[in-house]
């Protein structure tokens, strides 16, 4: 992206119609790059403490009410709790 921005704005147009294309093109570029560095601000920002304080409690109460529903074979309902558990919290990460 360093070398097309340094070809973009070394560029000079001579004729009208290279002048309203390298104006388009600039608007273009102009938009690529808010739309990346709002991209990359996505992937460093987190969840707000108040929807951990709503997620986590929410998560807890789902395991537990898990539990209200017995299965015969406990050993099948420990690997679905363990399961619902680790998804929970891969999904926390």
């Amino acid at each position: 992206m360093d070398r097309f921005q340094a070809l973009l704005f070394v560029f000079e147009p001579t004729l009208e119609s290279q002048k309203i294309l390298h104006a388009e093109t600039l608007g273009a570029y102009n938009g690529m790059v808010e739309a990346r560095r709002q991209r990359l601000d996505a992937v460093n920002t987190g969840l707000p403490r108040v929807m951990w304080f709503v997620l986590l409690p929410g998560a807890m109460g789902c395991l537990l009410y898990s539990l209200f529903f017995p299965i015969e074979d406990a050993r099948f309902q420990g690997i679905l709790i363990a399961g619902l558990g680790g998804f929970l919290a891969w999904c926390s990460s």
